[in-house]
């Protein structure tokens, strides 16, 4: 992909959807792997890195980062019915930390895609986000680590 597709400004790689039953290590040392091997063929597009349960241990990525490497954001997902203020705190923490995250998959209802929308959960998601969008730019990717 990164060679066919690397010269295009636009291309964002997402390196492992959702790790589940993996270590934080074990999926940094998979990441740093990729990231070699994309950056050969792409030095600067953005790149995409998951944490364990479903993307969502951003506090352990907070803890040991990726070193060294350009233009990585770490992925957080959530569904407002499941995941409530526990999350976005963890989230907060984590880029209080300097850890830069996009938010790639969302939703309204519950995490198994089940049940009603929680209109107030996602309305606290979508203000959280939107007040993130200065600290993010301030923050973003394109820094050192």
């Amino acid at each position: 992909m990164a060679e066919t597709y690397g010269h295009n400004p636009h291309i964002i790689y997402e390196l492992y959807n959702e790790p589940i039953d993996d270590t934080w290590e074990e999926v940094k040392a998979y990441s740093e792997a990729i990231i070699t091997e994309i950056r050969k063929h792409d030095p600067d597009n953005i790149i995409l890195v998951g944490s364990p349960t479903w993307s969502q241990d951003v506090h352990l990525v907070a803890q040991n980062p990726i070193m060294n490497q350009e233009n990585i954001m770490y992925v957080l997902h959530f569904y407002a019915a499941t995941h409530k203020d526990y999350l976005r705190n963890r989230a907060e923490a984590a880029m209080n930390a300097g850890l830069p995250i996009f938010v790639s998959e969302c939703a309204g209802m519950e995490a198994t895609g089940n049940g009603p929308i929680d209109q107030a959960s996602w309305t606290a998601w979508l203000s959280w986000m939107e007040s993130k969008k200065s600290e993010l730019d301030s923050l973003v990717c394109c820094r050192q680590r």
